[in-house]
């Protein structure tokens, strides 16, 4: 998007926020800074399963992949059990290994 000339990046969760305002569907989840808060919201949607992903603004990611559940690529991960949600949000904060500056 661009207003006056100014590139307006947004992450996955500033749109999805602005769709659910407009009454559009979106998909169940929240934003997760900690591996704590990733296991709440994963209780918080109940049956699985969960697909956790890194949020970066460079271009990189997943970019609505269809992974299969046990799989980990590119900041993002879909586990079967709420008991796995933890573990693997705490694989991914913090890992710069695929995030290109």
């Amino acid at each position: 998007m661009t207003q006056k000339g100014v590139l307006m990046e947004l992450q996955e969760y500033h749109v999805k926020r602005l769709f659910k305002a407009a009454g559009l569907p979106v998909l169940k989840g929240d934003v997760a800074y900690t591996p704590d808060e990733a296991a709440a919201v994963a209780a918080k949607i109940g049956k699985g399963p969960y697909f956790i992903k890194a949020q970066v603004v460079d271009g990189i990611g997943c970019y609505g992949a269809m992974l299969p559940i046990g799989t980990c690529e590119n900041g993002c991960a879909c586990v079967a059990d709420r008991k796995q949600v933890a573990p693997v949000a705490a694989s991914l904060l913090g890992i710069p290994s695929w995030i290109k500056n």
